[in-house]
């Protein structure tokens, strides 16, 4: 920050202060002290992308946003107190503060006018954003532009920014040479301590940002020398985390600087060599795509995504069903949206089936994947104009910065070639918590680009008056009651759900025990944690089955999750869930199946082109022997998209329990020709059950002849075979 330089003080004397690279000193030791804990917070901050939690739900996300809550809320409280002591610290008007503070006021209408305002206030666990997190940027924004209020103030910070960068690539070198300490959370693309690839390569881009305006600026060849390899370094493990819409943005902006450079240069020969250049590189994309195929392309993982890019590839195509979902959803809300963290929502309304192509496809979106269409989406036009005028306030403020003179032209080029790059890359992806961060520091900085450095000035007489105390106690107070509320209580419900699931994971009356002192922190609608309770009571049943032990944890089970159901009722999951663990409790108490029957068309009717819910339905009129009405409901599941093969695969295991061998095979041969592995272990045993089951002994030896004939060398399909041939001719016998 900065070092008041000397200064003297009298009675009712405003003071003059300019600011060095050391601490700064106040005439106040509180108000030293307020700003000495504004400093730690803010430098912490910029350290949290690298902490993770491994003991804990969502260990890259959670633990990263209560640590980053706090830190703002301690830093709040301290700054509040600062500000009404020390005018000179309180905040000044910028676009960049009005434009989030409209965006965050579009999102509180979100909240209000939404479909499940608790999602929308307080987020998701597993992405821990909400209203509540973006109201934690706008304090920290206000915070760090009313403490650091000079150019010269932030050189701490873009350092602590570029060790914070550094740290994060010595991880990511680590994990690219496999060293046993680190973690990958996909198989081949490089995360970081981020946890996700595409979201380490947005927060590179960052990091890239601080590095190239540290060696625009000028200040320290020291930090310049560090710069430079950071850049290098952070583009390298851009290309390894095999992220396309980052890897494409970085072009983009290459192009936008270098072009905008070289167009006002003004010289023909500099602009025509350009222009070959972005031809021949948009020439070699296009050989790239077309030699998909080649050797050279295949042994690189980068190169072969970038090479598979199209609008017919699988993950493209879903991007697009997503979007017009999502677009719908607009539509249908336009003023206000769904609701902050709701986009799920809207994505079940405007299902489209024809998403579900590939096997095991089980599309629950909560994302976008594009953030204009998901602030559209989810805040209406209202929060879109808003979070567009984010980016707007940023450009005028380098442009007023450019014609000050308080930036060079390089600075001015470089700043709208890079907002433009992380915009594209923010069309494919979304920012998360780390990224944010970044994100409202560099804002925070390019706040303060149009004013020159300047002298500011103390008001040495209100250093001198003490605050009330009724007003600190009242402050302190509120902190600490936020403090819990925020932070402490979802804390408590995390740890008892991990300590469920970890500790007590074989133990039923354990477990239960645990969830229910982690449901008195968490309501109803905080329903991801009845979601885990579904899944771990379900694995439990299955690994030591139901009984006098397991059944009173299964109604446990389905008591909070119909609550999650009637407190969430646009999260659909809540409800297939439920559904089976309705249909496990059933062999106990068979009226549970018109519960289960009762709750999956409740979802239906919410999203009603969802397969998911019909094939349920249909299991449950199975399981019940009406097999027709069975049949039709897995019949409507493969009409909503015929090339899905899982469908055929369900309408085959209908028709053959039902005793119609002859309409399953023309099913399994469909389901067969796109891609279903019929004879992968797990469903050739399930096949065979089901032939069992229907007591239907030629058909099972039919399919054992097929998986003889498969595998010659198996020696078990063998005994299968024979072991059943000896039964037919035992009843053959019988008969005769």
């Amino acid at each position: 920050m900065g070092t008041l330089h000397k200064y003297e003080s009298g009675k009712g004397q405003r003071v003059p202060i300019c600011y060095t690279e050391a601490s700064m000193e106040l005439p106040s030791r509180i108000e030293r002290r307020y700003v000495r804990i504004i400093a730690l917070a803010t430098m912490l901050i910029i350290f949290l992308p690298l902490f993770v939690y491994p003991q804990s739900l969502f260990p890259y996300v959670f633990p990263r946003t209560i640590v980053f809550r706090v830190l703002v809320e301690i830093a709040g409280a301290a700054y509040l107190l600062l500000a009404l002591r020390q005018p000179m610290f309180r905040p000044r008007s910028s676009p960049l503060l009005w434009s989030l503070l409209a965006f965050v006021v579009a999102m509180a209408l979100s909240v209000v006018g939404g479909v499940e305002w608790y999602r929308s206030f307080w987020g998701s666990i597993e992405r821990s954003e909400g209203l509540i997190t973006w109201l934690h940027f706008l304090v920290f924004f206000v915070v760090v532009t009313g403490v650091f209020r000079e150019r010269r103030d932030w050189r701490p910070l873009f350092t602590g920014m570029l060790i914070a960068g550094w740290l994060q690539i010595l991880y990511a070198a680590a994990q690219y040479f496999q060293l046993p300490f680190t973690v990958l959370t996909t198989e081949s693309r490089l995360n970081g301590t981020i946890g996700n690839p595409s979201f380490f390569a947005a927060y590179l881009y960052c990091i890239i940002f601080v590095a190239a305006w540290t060696i625009l600026e000028g200040t320290s060849r020291l930090r310049a020398a560090a710069s430079w390899p950071l850049i290098f370094a952070s583009l390298f493990f851009i290309w390894q985390s095999q992220t396309r819409g980052a890897i494409l943005g970085i072009g983009l902006g290459i192009v936008i600087f270098a072009g905008r450079r070289i167009w006002r240069s003004g010289k023909a020969k500099h602009r025509t060599a350009f222009v070959a250049a972005v031809m021949t590189a948009a020439l070699c994309f296009v050989f790239l795509v077309s030699q998909q195929h080649a050797p050279w392309v295949l042994r690189n993982p980068t190169l072969v995504r970038l090479a598979s890019l199209s609008l017919a590839d699988t993950s493209s195509q879903n991007r697009l069903f997503v979007w017009k979902a999502g677009l719908k959803g607009f539509q249908d809300r336009p003023f206000v949206g769904w609701g902050v963290e709701n986009f799920q929502a809207a994505f079940n309304t405007h299902f489209d089936p024809a998403i579900t192509e590939d096997i095991g496809s089980r599309p629950w979106y909560d994302r976008a994947h594009n953030v204009a269409i998901e602030v559209l989406t989810t805040t209406g036009i209202l929060g879109f104009l808003s979070y567009a005028a984010i980016y707007l306030a940023a450009w005028l403020l380098l442009r007023r910065a450019r014609k000050k003179g308080t930036i060079t032209d390089t600075q001015h080029a470089f700043g709208i070639a890079y907002g433009i790059a992380y915009l594209f890359q923010n069309l494919l992806v979304f920012d998360t918590l780390n990224s944010y961060l970044m994100l409202v520091l560099i804002l925070a900085y390019l706040s303060l680009l149009p004013v020159a450095d300047r002298e500011n000035t103390i008001d040495d007489t209100s250093s001198k008056r003490s605050l009330p105390l009724a007003l600190r106690a009242i402050v302190v107070m509120i902190t600490l009651l936020t403090l819990y509320v925020v932070n402490i209580r979802p804390s408590l419900a995390n740890m008892h759900v991990v300590r469920a699931v970890t500790t007590f994971k074989n133990d039923p009356a354990g477990m239960q025990r645990e969830f229910e002192k982690a449901f008195r922190y968490s309501p109803p609608a905080q329903q991801e944690l009845r979601f885990i309770l579904i899944q771990h009571t379900r694995n439990l049943v299955n690994e030591i089955g139901l009984t006098e032990t397991t059944f009173p944890l299964v109604t446990y089970a389905i008591t909070e999750s119909e609550k999650a159901v009637v407190a969430s009722p646009y999260t659909l999951q809540n409800h297939l869930v439920l559904a089976e663990m309705y249909l496990l409790a059933s062999r106990i108490n068979p009226a549970y199946l018109l519960e289960a029957e009762r709750v999956t068309l409740e979802a239906l009717e919410r999203s009603p082109k969802r397969f998911q819910s019909y094939s349920m339905l249909g299991r449950l009129a199975m399981d019940q022997r009406d097999f027709k009405r069975g049949i039709e409901y897995l019949q409507k599941a493969v009409d909503l998209n015929e090339s899905f093969a899982e469908a055929h695969w369900n309408l085959a295991i209908a028709y053959i329990l039902s005793g119609q061998r002859d309409a399953g095979h023309v099913e399994l041969d469909r389901a067969h020709e796109l891609g279903f592995s019929l004879f992968r272990a797990d469903n050739i045993q399930r096949l065979l059950a089901a032939y069992q089951d229907a007591k239907d002994i030629e058909g099972a030896l039919q399919w054992l002849e097929t998986v003889r004939d498969r595998f010659p060398d198996d020696k078990q399909y063998q005994e299968y075979y024979e072991g059943l041939s000896r039964v037919r001719a035992e009843l053959d016998a019988e008969e005769r």
